[in-house]
């Protein structure tokens, strides 16, 4: 139980003013004196702001969606059987003229029975000469569509910044020997190539690092260069052999002085 100590203390902390109530009059009275309500500050209504629209619209950016390789060739393979067959179509309405018959040598007693009975050396000239306008023009397609070797660079720059912009990769390597020419020149010229920078570091011909940094995918082939592509076993054992020679050159020489 409470003392009156106690609740001196509570009656320090209680309000000695009530809490305000709102006023609200009555616009149905009649006459002048009109009718006054309070209404309590907490009610059960909620007043929510109006909303206001962006002073930008968001761009709506749709999400892509990841397909696996067997997914894409069924999805070429269907748009390309939908496009024939709109084409077939034309062809039947009339909208299209049908294509022109591919005669090979092989099938040119089948299509053309009439005409290569009676001139075959004739059909067999044209048959050819068909044979190798499809070719040529199938060749002068790629050609028109294969990519300038500025437009090449630029795609290649293009791919390397891409890869770099996803964030940077660091690989570090610890190597038996880069004292071979053919090891010094392939780690740095796939280097350059993949646009990866970095060092290599000599110590005392003990200790071999070499350090890139660089986008994912040419950190990663990058790797597969200093752990798969070169042979460094063979790589040393070339050395060793070098060695020996020059030894044995040196001996040849101390024998020929010797001598004289």
């Amino acid at each position: 139980m409470l003392g009156d100590a106690d609740h001196d203390d509570l009656r320090e902390f209680t309000f000695a003013d009530p809490v305000p109530m709102a006023v609200v009059s009555d616009a149905g009275a009649a006459g002048s004196n009109t009718a006054k309500e309070l209404v309590p500050p907490i009610t059960q209504y909620v007043h929510h702001p109006v909303p206001l629209p962006p002073p930008f619209a968001a761009p709506v950016v749709p999400r892509q969606v990841m397909l696996t390789k067997k997914e894409q060739k069924k999805l070429r393979r269907q748009r390309r059987e939908e496009e024939q067959r709109e084409k077939v179509d034309k062809i039947r309405l009339g909208l299209l003229p049908p294509d022109p018959p591919k005669v090979r040598l092989a099938n040119m007693m089948r299509v053309l029975q009439n005409e290569s009975v009676q001139d075959p050396t004739l059909l067999a000239a044209k048959v050819k000469a068909e044979v190798e306008a499809r070719k040529r023009l199938h060749e002068e397609t790629n050609q028109a569509r294969a990519l300038t070797p500025e437009q090449k660079r630029e795609k290649k720059a293009r791919k390397m910044m891409r890869d770099e912009a996803k964030g940077l990769h660091v690989a570090i390597f610890k190597c038996r020997d880069l004292a071979h020419p053919k090891a010094r020149f392939k780690v740095v010229t796939n280097a350059q190539q993949l646009g990866l920078t970095g060092c290599a570091t000599l110590y005392r011909n003990e200790l071999h690092v070499v350090a890139v940094e660089g986008g994912a995918r040419a950190v990663r082939h990058f790797k597969k260069l200093m752990l798969r592509r070169i042979k460094w076993a063979s790589l040393d054992a070339e050395n060793n052999e070098d060695v020996a020679m020059g030894d044995d050159d040196d001996d040849d020489d101390e024998n020929e002085t010797t001598a004289g």
